[in-house]
Order: C-alpha cells, then sequence, then structure tokens
C-alpha cells in the first residue's frame, strides 16, 4: 500500500467498505427473506397436511361406522341366514369351496341383488363380500374370480381378503388390511374392510368391502392454492404410495409403485419418521433427490396400523423471492458504489488532498530554508487542522524533547485504552446492528409491531448506554478511589441478558436461570457486567464452533453468608485438557473463525481479582464448561 498514493488508497478503502457492505446487506437480506419464506411454507404446508389427515381419518372413520351399522341391518342378518340355510341343505363341507352355481344359491342370491347393488353405487366402495365363518365367500357383488372360494384353503388364503377375514373374527371387531396386490381385482393394490356379523348374539358370518382407492385420491389430490410444486401423498409401512403422486405419476402412483417397487418406493426421512408415529416440519431430501420444505405425519387406519402423510414443496420454488431480492440489492449496490465514489473523489480532493499538499509544502519549506518560524496554514478539515495544529505546535515545543516522549508514551498507553474498549464495544455493537437489521427487515416487509420496535430501540438505548459506561469504566479503570456499592445480583444478571439477547436469539440458544429472587452485594456493578458479558460471549463463541443443536446456557446463582458465586455452564463440547491452564492467557484464542483477541477472559480473570477482589475459575467435563465467579458479599 506505501506504493499508492493517500487518494487511492482511500478510494481502495471507500470501495471494499462499500462492496463489503453490499456482501454483508445481501447475505443478511437473503438469510432473513429465506427464513421468512420458510416459516411461511412451513406454516401452509402443516395446515394443508393436517386438513387432509383429518379428512383421511374421518373417511376410515366413516367406513368403520359404515361397516357396522350395515353388519346390523336385516338385509345382512336375511342374506347370512339364507346363505347358511343353503350351506346346511347342500351339506357343503368345511374345506369345500361354496356352490355359487346352485340354483338355490342363485335364488338367494337375485334375492338380495338389487339391495347391495344399490349400496354400492351410494358408498362407492369396490365390492362387498358376505364370507362364511369356515371362510367361503358365500357372496360379492362384483363376482370376480373369488366368488365362492373358500379363503381357508384356496390361493386366496393370504391375500388381502382372506387375512381381513381371519382378523375380523379373531379381533371381534371393524377389521382393516392394508393394501397390496389382490389378484381377483387385476392383480392391482386392494384394501379391506371386515367386521362379523352376529344373529342372536351369535358370530354367523363375515361382512367385508373392499375399499376404492378413489375417494382417498380425491382428497389428497385437492390442490386449491397450492404453490407450483407443492403436493401431498400417502405412503405406507412398505415404503410404497397409497396415492397417487401429482408430478410423478409414472413410477409413483398407486398401481406404478405397487407394480415395480424398485422404482415407486419412497423411503426418505420425512417418511422414516412419519411412520414412527412423528410429525415435524422440516427441510429434507424428497423422494426425486432434490431438497424440499416437508410437513408430515401419520395416519391411524383403525386400530390396525398407519400410513405416512406429506405435504411437500421443493426448496428452490421458496427461494426463488430471495435469488430475486438478491439481484435487486446487487444491482442497486453498483449503481450507489458509483454514485458514492464519485462523490468520494471529489471530497477527497476537496477536503484531504488539497490540505495534505499545503501541510507537506510547508514542510518541504522548513526543510529548504531550516526555518522554523514558517507556520502552515490550520484552516483545514477538522482532523488535518488537528494535524496543522500539532505541526506547528511541534516546532513552537521541539526544544522540549523531553515532554515530547512524556507525550507519546501517553499516546501509547491511550492505544491499548482504544484496544480495549474496541474489544468492550464490540459485542454490543454487534447487538445494535442485528437489532437495527430486524427493524429495517420489519420495515422492508410492512410487518411493523409498535410494541416490538419500541422494545427494540428500548434495546438499542441500553446498549448505548453500556457503551457510554464503558468509556466512563476505561476511564477510571485505573483510580483507587473507584467505590463498589450495594447491588442486586439478580439485576445485573438481567441487565446483561438484555443487552446480549437479540445475539442469543438469533444463534437459538436456550438461556435457563436458576437464580434466587434476592441475591445483594456490595460491588461495581459495571465490572461484574462486563464478566458475565465476555462469559456469555465465550459460550456464544463456543457453539459457533461446534455442531451441538440443543445450545443450552445455564446461569446459576448461590450466596453463602460470605460470598456469593455466579456459575454460567455451557454444553458446547468443553475445553481440552491440554490447554485449559491457558485458556486466562493473555491473547490465547482457540476460535475457529480467527476472530478471536484472546483478551476476553484475561480480562475477566483480571477485573476479578484486581478490581473485584474475587475469584474466577473453569471446571470443563463431559461436553461441559463451567465458568464460577466468586465475589464477597461485604464489599471490595
Amino acid at each position: 500500500m506505501n506504493k499508492f498514493s493517500l487518494k487511492i488508497q482511500i478510494i481502495l478503502l471507500t470501495v471494499f467498505s462499500l462492496i463489503l457492505l453490499s456482501l454483508v446487506t445481501t447475505y443478511i437480506a437473503n438469510e432473513k427473506t429465506k427464513d421468512a419464506l420458510i416459516q411461511k411454507n412451513y406454516s401452509a404446508l402443516t395446515g394443508a397436511r393436517n386438513i387432509k389427515k383429518y379428512f383421511i381419518e374421518a373417511f376410515f372413520n366413516e367406513k368403520i361406522s359404515d361397516i357396522k351399522i350395515l353388519a346390523k341391518s336385516q338385509d345382512v342378518k336375511n342374506i347370512v341366514s339364507d346363505m347358511n340355510l343353503a350351506y346346511n341343505d347342500l351339506k357343503i363341507k368345511k374345506s369345500d369351496p361354496f356352490l355359487i352355481k346352485h340354483p338355490l344359491v342363485k335364488k338367494i342370491t337375485k334375492k338380495y341383488e338389487s339391495f347391495f347393488h344399490k349400496y354400492l353405487e351410494l358408498y362407492g366402495y369396490y365390492d362387498i363380500f358376505i364370507i362364511g365363518i369356515n371362510g367361503q365367500v358365500l357372496y360379492t357383488v362384483n363376482k370376480e374370480s373369488d366368488y365362492g372360494k373358500n379363503l381357508s384353503n384356496s390361493y386366496l388364503k393370504n391375500s388381502g381378503l382372506g387375512q381381513v377375514y381371519k382378523k375380523a373374527l379373531r379381533n371381534k371387531r371393524p377389521t382393516f388390511v392394508d393394501m397390496e396386490p389382490y389378484k381377483p381385482s387385476k392383480n392391482e393394490p386392494a384394501m379391506f374392510l371386515a367386521t362379523p356379523v352376529k344373529i342372536n348374539g351369535e358370530v354367523k358370518a363375515v361382512l367385508a368391502f373392499q375399499i376404492s382407492d378413489k375417494a382417498i385420491n380425491n382428497v389428497m389430490q385437492y390442490r386449491n392454492n397450492y404453490e407450483k410444486t407443492q403436493e401431498d401423498y400417502l405412503v405406507g409401512h412398505d415404503g410404497l404410495m397409497r396415492s397417487d403422486s401429482y408430478f410423478d405419476k409414472k413410477n409413483r402412483s398407486l398401481r406404478a409403485s405397487f407394480a415395480s417397487p424398485e422404482n415407486g418406493s419412497v423411503n426418505t426421512a420425512a417418511t422414516v419418521e412419519a411412520l414412527a408415529g412423528i410429525s415435524n416440519t422440516k427441510i429434507i431430501i424428497g423422494f426425486d433427490g432434490k431438497p424440499a420444505l416437508s410437513s408430515y405425519s401419520y395416519i391411524k387406519v383403525g386400530e390396525d396400523f398407519s400410513w405416512a402423510i406429506l405435504s411437500e414443496i421443493k426448496l428452490k420454488e421458496v427461494l426463488k423471492t430471495t435469488y430475486s431480492i438478491s439481484k435487486a440489492i446487487i444491482i442497486s449496490s453498483v449503481i450507489t458504489l458509483i454514485i458514492i465514489l464519485i462523490i468520494t473523489l471529489i471530497m477527497i480532493n476537496l477536503s484531504v488532498i488539497r490540505p495534505i499538499n499545503k501541510i507537506n509544502t510547508t514542510i518541504l519549506q522548513i526543510e529548504a530554508k531550516n526555518d522554523l518560524t514558517i507556520r502552515t496554514n490550520e484552516n483545514a478539515p477538522y482532523e488535518l487542522s488537528i494535524i496543522a495544529k500539532s505541526l506547528n505546535h511541534m516546532m513552537n515545543e521541539i526544544d522540549k524533547k523531553d515532554k515530547l516522549i512524556v507525550k507519546q508514551s501517553r499516546l501509547a498507553a491511550m492505544g491499548e485504552m482504544i484496544s480495549m474498549i474496541a474489544h468492550q464495544w464490540r459485542q454490543p455493537l454487534t447487538g445494535m446492528g442485528m437489532t437495527t437489521n430486524n427493524l429495517l427487515f420489519d420495515i422492508e416487509l410492512e410487518e411493523i409491531d409498535p410494541k416490538k420496535f419500541k422494545e427494540n430501540l428500548e434495546i438499542i438505548n441500553t446498549q448505548i448506554n453500556f457503551l457510554s459506561n464503558t468509556i466512563d469504566n476505561f476511564k477510571n479503570f485505573f483510580k483507587t478511589t473507584k467505590r463498589a456499592e450495594k447491588i442486586d445480583i439478580n439485576s445485573v444478571i438481567d441487565e446483561s441478558l438484555l443487552i446480549i439477547q437479540n445475539s442469543i436469539k438469533n444463534e437459538n440458544i436456550n438461556i435457563q436461570l436458576n437464580t434466587k429472587k434476592s441475591v445483594s452485594a456490595i460491588t461495581k456493578k459495571s465490572e461484574l457486567m462486563q464478566i458475565i458479558l465476555n462469559l456469555i460471549k465465550n459460550a456464544m463463541d463456543a457453539y459457533r464452533d461446534s455442531n451441538i443443536e440443543k445450545k443450552d446456557i445455564t446461569i446459576a446463582l448461590n450466596e453463602t453468608s460470605s460470598n456469593i458465586t455466579i456459575k454460567i455452564d455451557d454444553n458446547a463440547g468443553g475445553i481440552p485438557i491440554k490447554i485449559i491452564d491457558k485458556i486466562f492467557e493473555p491473547y490465547f484464542s482457540t476460535k475457529k473463525n480467527k476472530n478471536g483477541t484472546g483478551l476476553g477472559l484475561y480480562m475477566s480473570k483480571m477485573i476479578v481479582e484486581d478490581h473485584l477482589r474475587g475469584e474466577l475459575f473453569v471446571k470443563s467435563e463431559n461436553g461441559s464448561t463451567t465458568f464460577s465467579v466468586i465475589l464477597p458479599k461485604k464489599g471490595v
């Protein structure tokens, strides 16, 4: 940089600052917009999922109600009685099929055809069965190849109809059997519901429904106010579809999925959790291998099994607004950068370069003429005026070298003080920046909540007061006359948390307070706040370098007759034993992001021991770190 003129350096610094500001603004805007859009879609997906879950469960409850009522109807009891009489008259053995072609059976069947056909048409079932207690299919509306078969020993023994017949007799209640290919119905997926039929308190037959998937698909395919890539679907425990996918009809319709499980199965993180009885909404990798927002839950099918219900939308569609905002911000930033550069160039020439050249001309004249009476013009911008005055003063006081050396040492001490102030200011300035960004974002989205707006302004005001107090504290830091006062420790903790609360929220950290109602001590409030803030900030930095999901910081307050103890505990992974003895050394830092100065813990220990007459300890084990601040109750 020494090869470049001051003018070029200032321009480069301005360009770099503006570019950095644009990048940071774009990143923050993107992240905030992304979070807001994801939360909005989470709510929409969860609402869609819950509505359809309600309708599908209501559908199955309605089927249970239908079969219960039909099983108790006189028509069903009559056909069961008539068929059982025919069964006995024809002397059919338990292992034989039913004689469906016998004239007597045909006569009985014809008598009830009208009733069952009308029922089938009215309620939308695929088929209705009357099954004898020995397993013979006594009656079916559609009369497919299962009609008359013996479910106890024929090829239908392990079919869905065979299973539901046995389970209904065993359970003595309406029982569902999940979908699987059913050979008599062209080997398409079929679902059955059956219940025992009792006459005079004795089970005489089994009534079964073959449930049509049309009603289920009608519910799941409803897409009013849906986004372009949003869809809902059902998945069974075998990973196969129980409803048609809206977008992948080739592989993941109900029939395609069962016909080709290797191409039509769905085994995502969402289906696994939903089938395990977990309801949640999060970003997953969908069955097409692309990121998606998924709201998933489970549907109970009677008392027999459950399905996964999922409402999903592609993440790319959710974030398309974010890309538009990024583009607009970048274009605006480039235009703003050009304008500011032009203005900056003009201002630099007028306010910096010309006054500096005048000062430089004066110095050259003094050197050339060796005339210490020459003075530079002090009419310049404030900072350069100070330089000019300093130069003039230096010329007046050039013979007082000893005093100049003293001033230089004071400037060095001031540099150290400024470094400490900068270290102390970093945390509240970050909080103020985040709070300001939140307010700007709310204004941008036109979602201003006056109460929240006031609370954020109060937070900023508190942080400004803290910055002001920090200046006062550092100004008097080394004075031995600084007095302690009686303070409520709980209020100090609360005020400290208030300053950093936005940072805590943004980091998704849970603060747990384990304090007593009233604990007071005679100590120095601002120093204690600095210690608490440093230790909380240290824990927050540790979480950033870890992969901990559940972030907890516990603040506990205990007292004895003479001391109080403040413990700040985190579960960020602990401190390795090989470095724990070094953490209180100045300039020692373990932060992976390389932004640590290594002064936070050093200053905290120095303040506790030298200014509060207390002790600061650290303990780390089992992935947890605890800092303990022990202070005397009766004053410093």
